[in-house]
C-alpha cells in the first residue's frame, strides 16, 4: 500500500523536484513528560512509519525516482528507558523500501547538500524546487512546532535560488479515495464501535453519570488494543446543545437523551459514531417525534450519495428535509433559519483524521468514506438528537458501514428494555 502511495505521488511531481515530509516531533507536555507521540499522518500514509523523527525524502527527475527514509539510529541505553525503535529492516518491511534506501537522519543535512549543490550549474538531473507539506501553516504561519514550515524557512535562508512548492493538494487528493487496506483497517475499527456500543445499551441503568458512560466505552476499547478517535462525547440532556461537550460530568435524569459521539482508531484509521439513547430506557413521545425526523434525513442522505455529489449539495439536501419535517411537526417560527436548530456540516470525509483531508466544494469520489450526521437541537427542551453513520462511497451509490449499530427506536428500545 506504502508503495502505491508514493507511487501515485510522485505522479503528481513535476520533473526535476524533490519532496521532504516529516514524521513530527515528540512535544514535551511538562517537565520531563511528554504528551503521546501522533505521527503526521501525510507522513504516514507515504511510509506506514510510526515512529518520531523521521524524514521521507523523495527525488524527481528525467532519469527516475528515488526514495529515502531517514530513521533515529537504535540506542541501547534510550531503549532501556523508552524501548527500541525499529530497526532498518523492520523499517523497510513496512515501508515497502529497500533496506539500503533507509539511513540514519543524522545524515539527512548533507544528504540534502549533496541533492541542492549549489556550485552546479542547472541541468536536466538537478533539483530547482522542493515540495513540503505546508498544510498545517495555513492556519498560523509563525507555528513554531511546525516542522516542514520551519525547514522550509530555514532552507530559503540557505538557498534563496529554490523554489518552495506546496504538497499538501496532492495528499489531499490521494487520501480522500481509499484503498482495500484503509477500507479495512475503517471496517475493524466500526466492528469495534459496535461491540462497544451494543453492550453500552446494557449497561447505562447502573450508570450514574457522564464520565460513567464514557469511562465503558474507553475501558472496551483498552480491553481489544485500540483507543479514542477523538475524546469522546457522552452529553446528556441540555449539553448535548454542545456540539464538543467533552467534560462528561453531570449526572443522568431518567427521562432525558444521552447523546453520545464517540470513534475508534484502529492502525491510525478511524470510526466516527454517533448514537442517541433514552437513559431511562424508553423515548418520551416528543423525543420520538424529533429522533425520528433525524433518522428520516440520516437514511435520505445516504440513500442521495453518489459520486458526483459534494459535501456542501449533501448538506442542503439534509437540510432542507430537516426544515421542512420541523415545520410539519408546527415547531418552525416566522423567519426561522435551519441553522438555528442544526448549526454544524452534515457530512465529513473520514480516514486518517475523523475529520479527513478535503476541499468542501470537491466531488466526492468514488471510494470516499463519508459520515452522514443530521442533528436537531432545541434549548427550550433541553434535547440534542443526533445519528451519524459512516458511509462508502461506490461506484453507483453508497454502503452504510455502520448498519449494524441499531438506530431504530424499536431495536434501541428492545435492547435496553431488560437493563433499565
Amino acid at each position: 500500500m506504502f508503495l502505491q502511495n508514493r507511487d501515485n505521488l510522485i505522479q503528481k511531481m513535476e520533473q526535476n523536484t524533490a519532496a521532504v515530509f516529516f514524521s513530527g516531533k515528540k512535544i514535551v507536555k511538562s517537565g520531563d513528560q511528554f504528551f503521546p507521540f501522533e505521527v503526521d499522518h501525510n507522513f504516514y500514509y507515504l511510509t506506514g512509519i510510526n515512529q518520531p523523527n523521521s524524514i521521507l525524502f523523495i527525488k524527481k527527475t528525467a532519469s527516475g525516482s528515488q526514495v529515502f527514509l531517514f530513521l533515529d539510529e537504535r540506542d541501547p541505553q534510550k531503549a532501556l528507558w523508552d524501548g527500541d525503535l525499529l530497526s532498518f529492516s523492520e523499517a523497510s518491511k513496512i515501508s515497502c523500501l529497500k533496506e539500503e534506501k533507509i539511513q540514519k537522519n543524522t545524515l539527512f543535512n548533507s544528504f540534502l547538500l549533496e541533492t541542492i549543490n549549489p556550485l552546479r550549474s542547472f541541468s536536466t538531473a538537478s533539483i530547482d524546487a522542493f515540495y513540503f507539506d505546508l498544510s498545517s501553516s495555513s492556519r498560523n504561519l509563525t507555528q513554531e512546532n511546525n516542522q516542514a514550515l520551519m525547514f522550509c524557512q530555514k532552507l530559503l535562508s540557505l538557498y534563496p535560488f529554490l523554489k518552495i512548492k506546496n504538497s499538501s493538494p496532492f495528499l489531499l487528493a490521494l487520501r480522500q479515495s481509499k484503498n482495500l487496506y484503509e477500507q479495512t483497517q475503517i471496517k475493524k475499527a466500526l466492528e469495534i464501535n459496535a461491540q462497544s456500543l451494543t453492550q453500552l445499551m446494557t449497561q447505562i441503568k447502573p450508570l450514574n453519570n457522564e464520565n460513567d458512560v464514557a469511562s465503558f466505552f474507553r475501558y472496551f476499547l483498552e480491553k481489544n488494543q485500540t483507543k479514542e478517535a477523538f475524546d469522546t462525547i457522552a452529553a446528556s440532556g441540555k449539553n448535548a446543545l454542545v456540539l464538543h461537550y467533552i467534560r462528561n460530568s453531570a449526572q443522568l435524569n431518567h427521562n432525558e437523551v444521552l447523546l453520545f459521539d464517540a470513534g475508534v482508531n484502529y492502525n491510525h484509521y478511524s470510526s466516527d459514531i454517533t448514537r442517541c439513547y433514552p437513559i431511562g430506557g424508553v423515548f418520551t413521545p416528543f423525543q420520538k417525534q424529533i429522533y425520528n425526523l433525524v433518522l428520516k434525513a440520516n437514511k435520505a442522505i445516504i440513500s442521495f450519495v453518489r459520486p458526483h455529489h459534494t459535501l456542501a449539495q449533501l448538506n442542503h439536501y439534509g437540510k432542507n428535509i430537516l426544515a421542512e419535517g420541523l415545520k410539519e411537526l408546527s415547531l418552525w417560527q416566522e423567519n426561522d433559519r435551519i441553522d438555528n436548530y442544526c448549526y454544524h456540516g452534515l457530512c465529513h470525509h473520514l480516514g486518517l483524521d475523523v475529520h479527513d483531508v478535503c476541499n468542501y466544494s470537491d466531488i466526492i469520489g468514488e471510494n470516499s468514506v463519508i459520515t452522514v450526521e443530521p442533528g436537531l437541537y432545541f434549548q427550550k427542551f433541553n434535547l440534542g438528537i443526533r445519528i451519524e453513520d459512516d458511509i462508502l462511497v461506490t461506484k453507483n451509490g453508497a454502503i452504510n458501514l455502520s448498519q449494524k449499530i441499531p438506530k431504530e427506536i424499536t431495536e434501541i428500545e428492545a435492547l435496553m428494555k431488560s437493563f433499565c
